[in-house]
């Protein structure tokens, strides 16, 4: 219980302690990072976007490896497309399925 009691009573003595003073110098370097702040203009979305990219030579690097997938990838389908293409004309002639379109085996109309 005394232990409580002398533990109670450094607790006052040292809520009663004034606290010593800011120094001068971390008073005057935060009272002139918050006028920075206040009078620093606002930065538009694209300025924050180009403050991302770290050189222009980057942003080049990105755009020569766009467009080369691009036109490969453009290549290959049209050279697929071209194939397959080729591959159902080849089919349709193996199979004959020009005989349907002959009109001169069907007699409809002729009695």
């Amino acid at each position: 219980m005394k232990e409580i009691e002398e533990f109670e009573n450094w607790v006052d003595q040292v809520k009663t302690r004034e606290l010593p003073k800011c120094p001068e110098s971390v008073a005057y370097n935060v009272l002139r990072r918050v006028r920075n702040e206040a009078s620093a203009p606002e930065q538009s979305d694209w300025a924050w976007l180009l403050s991302l990219l770290p050189n222009p030579g980057y942003v080049a690097a990105m755009l020569l490896v766009a467009v080369s997938l691009t036109s490969s990838i453009t290549f290959m389908a049209t050279k697929r497309q071209v194939t397959t293409s080729r591959s159902q004309v080849l089919a349709s002639a193996a199979l004959d399925f020009e005989f349907f379109s002959q009109t001169e085996l069907l007699h409809f109309n002729n009695k």
